[in-house]
């Protein structure tokens, strides 16, 4: 089961949220936040006699950014099996970080950190920064341009 605290993570966006990041370079991308889906609640019901009896507790928010004409999709996951600890996970355009402690502000900075889900980019992005109370802060591509959101 989510805390109060776990559930804390999904209050930096609602869906429809349009955000504005601004690159070293002037250009602006915008995040457009389209899903959050919360699991918080031990369905009663089972059936399933091979299903299994382990709770987890599971949230998303799926978003996207328009960023020089592509859209590049994103998904942040919060989840919690059992009691154990919340492990968080990002997704952003090809970049994946899995099984991050929640931190109030967790960083992807490295290929060490993160995986690149495909190889075959010019300029992928190498990192970024998430808050617990903002969200999405920041985004690195490889050329070294880096965005950072607009409050």
């Amino acid at each position: 089961h989510m805390s109060k605290d776990d559930m804390a993570w999904f209050d930096c966006y609602d869906i429809n949220d349009s955000v504005f990041f601004k690159s070293n370079k002037s250009d602006v991308d915008t995040l457009y936040v389209t899903n959050i889906q919360i699991f918080n609640s031990l369905n009663p019901i089972n059936d399933n006699p091979n299903a299994s009896s382990e709770y987890i507790a599971i949230g998303y928010i799926d978003f996207s950014i328009m960023h020089d004409g592509q859209e590049l999709s994103g998904m942040f996951e919060c989840k919690k099996i059992t009691q154990d600890s919340l492990k968080i996970s990002i997704v952003l355009d090809e970049r994946f970080a899995n099984n991050l402690m929640p931190k109030n502000i967790i960083r992807v900075s490295d290929e060490n950190s993160s995986l690149s889900i495909c190889n075959d980019q010019d300029n992928p992005i190498m990192g970024l920064g998430w808050s617990k109370s903002e969200g999405l802060l920041s985004y690195i591509f490889k050329d070294g341009m880096v965005y950072r959101k607009q409050k």
